[in-house]
């Protein structure tokens, strides 16, 4: 992992700070695409404000996933 993204990696982390009762976990592959688990019903919470948009907007529903492209 270059150094770029490694800062970014970071960096997104510790913008998902707030978002730690709703996310059990975040995948990045090759640094461009970011996957967010979500917990159940993050979409009755911010999801908007997660990098994307959410799979399901449902009320009631769980949110598998939650997909973002990121360019950096």
């Amino acid at each position: 992992m270059d150094f770029e993204a490694e800062d970014f990696i970071i960096s997104l982390t510790e913008r998902m700070d707030k978002y730690t009762d709703l996310v059990d976990t975040i995948t990045v592959d090759i640094a461009t695409r970011v996957i967010i688990k979500g917990k159940e019903n993050i979409h009755q919470h911010e999801s908007e404000g997660l990098y994307g948009r959410t799979a399901s907007r449902d009320k009631g529903k769980r949110n598998e996933q939650i997909e973002a492209m990121i360019e950096i």
